[in-house]
């Protein structure tokens, strides 16, 4: 469980300014296909 504890990072989705859940689901799906063609990843929030 360690390890996949260390893995975790928030916030999630990409930082486009979106405020209607349809378009917050597109940047957090966004986000999701970037880590699993791991891709570098650089939190927008950070």
């Amino acid at each position: 469980m360690k390890i996949i504890i260390e893995k975790i990072y928030a916030h999630i989705g990409l930082k486009t300014g979106a405020e209607i859940h349809e378009k917050i689901a597109v940047c957090i799906a966004g986000e999701l296909i970037q880590v699993k063609n791991n891709e570098k990843f650089e939190s927008s929030y950070i």
